[in-house]
């Protein structure tokens, strides 16, 4: 019987996410509906982390979406690395542990190249940020700058819209 309840209970803890493992799924399920002009050239799409990583692992995370042919990597830099490195992005989330200012600066290089740029940061959308993550209560959503997204050449799928807040 004590086994019995010890599995149960391990099937309990593994059926429940945290969020930051959530955000991680989020990401992944969002470059799905995302295409960049690039996309019929290059199929592979860099997921870069730039920050203290909330994720657990995800260097050399790569993955083939049989969807859309898309192979997604992951790759994870502690501190802002070089602007050239950041240009071969396809999508780049930023952990709160890059400030506003560094982001401020870091947009301003970026500016109209096709990269999804994310993160959690309360003004992220305000200061140019591409998609937003947030937190009420136990659910994690997204709110998506549209008009800017529409600037970068990067297409968004109705149904991700219909998804964002």
């Amino acid at each position: 019987m004590l086994s019995l309840l010890l599995i149960i209970g391990a099937c309990a803890v593994v059926a429940k996410p945290k969020v930051k493992d959530l955000r991680w799924s989020y990401i992944t399920y969002i470059v799905r509906y995302i295409t960049w002009p690039q996309a019929k050239v290059n199929p592979v799409i860099s997921i870069c982390v730039v920050g203290k990583s909330p994720f657990i692992s995800l260097e050399q995370d790569t993955g083939l979406d049989q969807k859309t042919g898309y192979i997604t990597v992951g790759r994870h830099y502690e501190q802002i690395p070089d602007i050239d490195v950041l240009r071969r992005c396809s999508a780049i989330y930023f952990s709160k542990s890059i400030t506003l200012p560094q982001l401020s600066f870091v947009f301003s290089k970026l500016e109209s190249l096709p990269i999804l740029t994310m993160g959690d940061h309360r003004a992220f959308l305000r200061i140019g940020g591409l998609l937003q993550f947030t937190q009420k209560g136990n659910k994690l959503r997204f709110k998506l700058n549209k008009s800017l997204l529409n600037d970068m050449s990067l297409k968004v799928h109705p149904s991700l819209l219909r998804l964002s807040d």
